[in-house]
């Protein structure tokens, strides 16, 4: 069989246009009575039975679903291929065409979990909507399409499709009449229904819904607010690089108050907005980073061991020997511990909407927190108990930067 070259009559709609194609993956809204079709055709395909008469419309509309799916998957894959043409002479922060957060259930594989609790947590997410897309073709659109394209290209699939079609019109198994082997047929059935879950997903993400409601790793109320794919490379560095320029002394005292400017309107404000709003973007940064820690506890990359801690200028003061902290003995000995008191009490979404109300307030005497002055001040005490918990955790960390810092 001669191969297509991929260009051969790849759109099977009257309009080459990928929003009109998705307009009839009606399967969209249902993929289970899609899969249960894909079933059905394979089964009769490779048996001497054939589709019965009074399914026929059935089939027919099946039949379309199948070529307007491959329709739809050679048009995102070409997306991805003009967007890495685009950027083959780029160096990009991170992968443009890929969510800049990665799944933080890790282990040893990072970033990836255990293939052994791979499918329990993959029916969990997507709630039975991928059952045979692994990891790395969640994660990435375009390394599925290419595998899948270069199996075969597109003008292939869709001959082998229609010559399905005829052995299901048929009363003999496919075998019989084409030089295809059980194993082959039973492979393309195996890549269309991958097909169909990759088509599902790309399709949920282009039409602008977040990331966190089709993809594994995100949570909407908690994920990091400002925290980039540069804090994932080490957020160790990153805490580090803030007590470098300024304080633990300091944070703590900006934070009594910045809080009591808020809950206090008489009170004169010193600073401008624009410090006001740094320092609500670092304290937020700095939870994120906390949180990231906490999710990846002993489990984080190797990578995160290397120090490359250097910044510029000198080391902010760190508290002297004696120093009286807030957490308890236990804590300070082991700080990472108290992350997960914080954590399992606030989440990234309402560490952020706390500071926010709290920044408003203080810029505008007029406005009040939307919480309560209990809660403003709850977490607030809290909050300064995370930050000596990062500060500890990364003087631990670098133990032997900040000790030449000195």
């Amino acid at each position: 069989m001669n191969k297509f070259n991929g260009q051969e009559s790849f759109i099977h709609s009257s309009e080459s246009n990928k929003y009109h194609i998705r307009q009839e993956l009606v399967f969209i809204e249902n993929p289970d009575a899609y899969r249960s079709f894909l079933l059905n055709f394979y089964r009769v395909v490779i048996s001497a039975e054939r589709w019965p008469q009074d399914k026929l419309t059935l089939l027919h509309s099946g039949f379309e679903q199948i070529l307007f799916t491959l329709d739809a998957a050679w048009l995102f894959y070409e997306q991805h291929l003009n967007i890495q043409e685009k950027l083959k002479d780029v160096t990009p922060e991170g992968n443009p065409l890929e969510p800049s957060f990665t799944d933080y259930s890790l282990d040893e594989y990072y970033p990836y979990l255990q293939e052994n609790k791979w499918p329990a947590e993959r029916q969990q997410r997507f709630r039975g909507r991928i059952q045979l897309l692994n990891q790395p073709e969640i994660a990435s659109g375009s390394l599925f399409y290419q595998q899948f394209f270069d199996y075969q290209s597109q003008g292939d699939w869709k001959r082998h499709v229609s010559l399905w079609l005829e052995a299901a019109l048929d009363d003999r198994p496919i075998f019989s009449s084409r030089d295809f082997s059980p194993a082959q047929i039973f492979e393309h059935y195996q890549l269309l229904l991958k097909l169909t879950e990759r088509v599902w997903l790309d399709d949920r993400q282009d039409r602008h819904l977040l990331y966190h409601e089709i993809m594994p790793w995100f949570d909407i109320n908690n994920y990091p607010v400002f925290g980039t794919m540069d804090f994932c490379l080490n957020p160790y560095r990153e805490i580090f690089g803030f007590f470098h320029s300024r304080s633990l002394m300091d944070y703590k005292k900006q934070l009594d108050r910045s809080m009591k400017l808020a809950l206090n309107a008489d009170e004169v404000q010193k600073e401008t907005p624009a410090e006001l709003l740094n320092q609500l973007r670092t304290l937020v940064t700095m939870a994120d980073c906390l949180w990231l820690i906490w999710q990846l506890g002993p489990t984080y990359p190797k990578t995160w061991n290397k120090s490359n801690t250097f910044f510029s200028g000198k080391h902010a003061a760190i508290p002297k020997p004696g120093y009286k902290y807030l957490l308890c003995d236990e804590l300070v000995r082991s700080p990472e511990n108290y992350l997960p008191i914080f954590f399992h009490k606030y989440t990234l979404n309402q560490v952020f909407l706390l500071f926010f109300e709290s920044t408003l307030a203080t810029m505008d005497s007029v406005s009040s927190p939307a919480s309560s002055p209990r809660e403003i001040n709850e977490f607030h005490a809290d909050f300064l108990l995370l930050l000596e918990a990062a500060f500890l955790i990364q003087a631990k960390k670098y133990a032997a930067e900040n000790e030449s810092e000195k």
